[in-house]
């Protein structure tokens, strides 16, 4: 009874149960000769080429050519155009390692009369039978033209098996944008792709074009996410920033806050802090937000630590490019300008966001070296090598200011007046103010020479040259009385001051601008702001704190005001 149960079971396996998975199993293993005749079988029943294929691959692992030549020659009298007699030849050629095998590969699957389950089948073949990826790859790609963005999955696994790390993440990121899988997978897939060695820009390029083609909350979210993994505060908070314009949570911009601070990048932190505190309380992090805002700003008036702590930092990761462009902006406030273009001038940015930032580092120090042609050229750099870069806007914006501070207010208002009207751009409202703060200060009853040496102070203010700017903005104040410009004058005159540590004379000026006159004067609340903290009682600091909530109940230091006043209150 038992040897007949093994003669049955033998029959089975040889030709009655035709079983797919036992002759894949002894392909697997080499056995090609027991393989065969099952697969022959496979196909006679089923018609099916994937069995022919393995049927034709024993034949060439065996040599045994003069049977494979007829399964090649019954198949072309079978249908003259057949694809498969073609494909088994290709595979031949190949294994004879004729270098021309791929390229008659990738003609044949882009035969235009080839249907799409035929690119279907061709596909499997060439990796489940013959385990060339990039064969299979060149299928699903012309199938594509049949059958736009499918076939993702397959795509990926034959890149991944290549270390087409961009490739893959090119097919991740559309397989996104057709919302075939949840936005978070795309952060881990991105981890794991740039521990595996995937260049920074060859992630970041598919997400901005991804951006360009819908930009949705979700989407800026993940580009912000994506620079925090880069270390691209900068470039993280403006994405931050545009995803709770279209209406996401302030918690993108809390996590670029805390790790910029974390990481040393104090001017950023501050930026992301004082967006999130204008959310107001309904943003979870507020209090949180409310102590490290006020923890930080305490440091701007101590930008030298800050130099220290950047050095000690680069000290354990001399070649983070973030970290020497946070130190080239510091050292711009220091006045340092010949020091900071040494060092933008040696580095060498590996996305096109922190060559971005270089660019526009590189023409602030230009224009501190009164340098206005280096400052210019610097700006067009980057607007020729960057064309489709998020940081466009920021040049054009500066190149306003360079005509701003050369009296050439007309062009000025031309180049504001394409950000202004672009209320998306995160510029906008800077642009609004200068373009606005020309055309106060230019009105047809007044005289232009007033701006013109106005903008010529705040250049030397920028350039470090104090007391030429302090001579131009009191003879300014002497000469204009009664021009529009003067409470300009005298925020710039109390910005001075508090530059020299001279809190007498800043709150002297910031007197006279929280008791202005004019009820319009754009300088109200940050004059009393600033007259709170710079008060010598704790009554007086409130004093001045509840006149701001009172008189500009809508600044954006409202709330900032309203914490004071608790703690002073404590």
């Amino acid at each position: 009874m038992k040897k007949l149960l093994w003669s049955l079971a033998g029959l089975w396996v040889v030709g009655w149960g035709q079983d797919p998975r036992t002759a894949v199993e002894l392909f697997r293993l080499g056995r090609y000769s027991e393989a065969y005749p099952l697969f022959k079988r496979l196909f006679e029943r089923e018609k099916d080429y994937l069995w022919a294929t393995y049927a034709t691959e024993c034949l060439l692992q065996e040599g045994k050519t003069a049977e494979w030549n007829r399964w090649v020659q019954e198949e072309r009298r079978s249908n003259r155009a057949s694809p498969w007699a073609a494909a088994w030849e290709i595979r031949a050629a190949f294994l004879r390692a004729d270098t021309s095998a791929f390229t008659a590969w990738a003609k044949l699957v882009a035969r235009p009369d080839l249907p799409l389950f035929v690119l279907e089948a061709l596909a499997e073949v060439a990796w489940r039978v013959w385990g060339r990826p990039d064969w299979q790859r060149a299928a699903l790609l012309s199938a594509r033209n049949q059958n736009p963005y499918a076939y993702a999955p397959l795509l990926i696994t034959t890149y991944e098996l290549e270390n087409q790390w961009a490739a893959a993440w090119a097919e991740w990121v559309q397989q996104a944008y057709q919302q075939k899988l949840p936005w978070d997978t795309l952060l881990f897939v991105l981890r794991r792709y740039r521990a595996a060695g995937m260049p920074p820009d060859s992630a970041e390029l598919p997400l901005l074009r991804l951006w360009q083609q819908a930009p949705s909350a979700p989407v800026a979210e993940l580009l912000s996410r994506f620079y925090l993994l880069e270390g691209d505060f900068m470039e993280a908070l403006r994405y931050a920033r545009a995803a709770l314009r279209l209406g996401q949570t302030c918690e993108t911009l809390y996590e670029v806050a805390w790790n910029a601070a974390e990481k040393g990048f104090f001017t950023t932190a501050l930026e992301a802090l004082r967006l999130l505190l204008q959310t107001g309380e309904k943003c979870p992090y507020f209090s949180l937000a409310l102590l490290r805002y006020l923890e930080i700003e305490a440091l701007q008036t101590r930008p030298q630590q800050v130099i220290r702590l950047l050095d000690s930092l680069l000290g354990q990761h001399p070649d983070h490019p973030a970290l020497q462009l946070e130190k080239a902006r510091w050292l711009l406030r220091l006045h340092q300008a010949d020091s900071a273009w040494v060092l933008l001038e040696r580095l060498t940015p590996p996305t096109p966001s922190l060559l971005a930032q270089k660019y526009l580092l590189l023409s602030q120090a230009a224009l501190q070296k009164d340098d206005f042609a280096q400052a210019r050229l610097a700006l067009l750099e980057l607007e020729s090598r960057l064309p489709q870069s998020t940081w466009l806007s920021e040049a054009y914006f500066a190149l306003g200011k360079l005509a701003y501070f050369q009296g050439e207010f007309e062009l000025a208002k031309t180049r504001l007046r394409l950000l202004k009207n672009n209320t998306q751009d995160d510029l906008a409202n800077d642009a609004i103010q200068l373009f606005w703060h020309i055309e106060d200060n230019l009105k047809p009853d007044t005289l232009t020479e007033p701006l013109r040496l106005f903008a010529r102070a705040e250049l030397y203010r920028f350039q470090g040259k104090a007391q030429a700017a302090q001579r131009l903005l009191d003879s300014l104040e002497k000469t204009f009385k009664g021009h529009p410009i003067t409470d300009d004058v005298l925020w710039q005159k109390a910005q001075q001051a508090l530059d020299q540590k001279d809190t007498t004379q800043a709150r002297l000026y910031l007197q006279l601008l929280a008791d202005y006159p004019d009820s319009e004067s754009l300088y109200r609340d940050d004059a009393l702001y600033l007259l709170g903290g710079l008060a010598h009682r704790p009554a007086e600091a409130a004093e001045y704190y509840e006149r701001l909530l009172r008189e500009v109940p809508g600044s954006l230091y409202s709330r900032l005001a309203q914490e004071k006043l608790r703690a002073l209150a404590r």
